[in-house]
């Protein structure tokens, strides 16, 4: 009888320990599966806002390079959706934060972008009506002048979407570095943005240094 009772417990504590074991199995492949998804979001995302410095790439190259971004971004945030997660559920909402984030920023970087080949193309503009203003005879004048009205409002404009998309930015860009900071947090300093790349989103938000000397204390 009493050898009955010890196999009978041993038993139930081996039962006991492959349970455990096995939860600690999946909570581990959950987080494994949640930390492969931020670094595969974080290259797809550092590496299209790293193609805007290629020499010669144009708007229409980059734009598409943003949809295949973006398109890869969603993939990895349908794998996560897809599993079932029974230990690390907020392990995989940091994830799908920072995802969706990765692609608001991959958006804003792609606005910016236009609009620098917008304000580019009407700055040349202005700068050609001004010339052919300038080198007008006086029966030319008139019409050249009203080309070069339009050259200066067009300019106008494009330089006041660029101040209006970049207060809009500021509200964004450290809605974006919230969502890394809480990826580092879950996961590791070194997880999720590099350094360099996170440094530069937070000077872009960060207020310029007073200028005409070194500021009182």
């Amino acid at each position: 009888m009493k050898a009955s009772i010890i196999t009978g417990a041993i038993a139930a504590l081996v039962a006991v320990g492959c349970w455990f074991g096995w939860g600690a199995y999946q909570s581990h492949q959950e987080s494994s599966q949640a930390l492969s998804a931020v670094q595969a979001s974080a290259a797809l995302f550092e590496r299209q806002i790293s193609a805007r410095n290629e020499d010669g790439i144009t708007l229409a190259e980059y734009s598409s390079r943003a949809s295949g971004a973006l398109e890869s971004l969603d993939k990895e945030a349908g794998k996560l959706a897809s599993m079932d997660w029974s230990h690390r559920p907020a392990d995989r909402d940091v994830v799908l934060e920072f995802i969706d984030e990765c692609k608001a920023m991959t958006r804003l970087a792609s606005a910016r972008v236009r609009l620098m080949v917008e304000e580019s193309n009407a700055q040349k503009a202005y700068d050609q009506a001004t010339k052919e203003l300038n080198e007008a005879t006086s029966t030319e004048r008139e019409w050249r002048h009203k080309r070069f009205a339009v050259a200066s409002d067009d300019l106008i404009a494009a330089l006041q979407k660029k101040i209006d998309a970049s207060k809009e930015a500021k509200g964004k860009v450290e809605k974006f570095l919230a969502a890394d900071d809480a990826v580092k947090t879950a996961f590791g300093e070194n997880k999720g943005l590099s350094k360099p790349v996170a440094e530069d989103f937070r000077k872009s938000i960060s207020p310029s240094p007073p200028k005409g000397g070194d500021a009182k204390s």
